[in-house]
């Protein structure tokens, strides 16, 4: 699909829902936020609630742009999959650590070359 295409289809999908796709991700973005909010602890609550809101985030962008009914319930989805939640977040930010880590040490391999 062009660019023009993709556009088309995305506004057809969001007619009439605006509200509520806008709407449920604000909320994401609080919950996002949490750690910004509370000095200490937000830290460490946003590495437990992390994999849950993103996964929801997903799940609901993924059901507006297939055309399926939603809901801003549906935010919250990726608490009903904790575990697997929790699993993928920690999944990827091991992958974006060790990628960064490519970009590291062949820095200090060549300085030191």
């Amino acid at each position: 699909m062009t660019r023009t295409e993709l556009k088309q289809a995305a506004k057809l999908s969001l007619k009439g829902h605006w509200g509520r796709a806008v709407g449920g991700f604000f909320i994401v973005g609080l919950l996002s936020c949490v750690g910004q909010l509370v000095p200490r602890l937000g830290g460490i609550l946003y590495i437990i609630i992390g994999g849950p809101v993103t996964l929801g985030m997903f799940y609901y962008a993924l059901k507006i742009s297939k055309n399926e009914e939603f809901e801003i319930g549906d935010v919250f989805y990726g608490f009903n999959q904790f575990g697997k939640g929790l699993g993928l977040y920690w999944l990827q930010v091991l992958l974006v650590f060790l990628w960064s880590l490519l970009l590291i040490i062949p820095g200090i391999i060549k300085g030191f070359a």
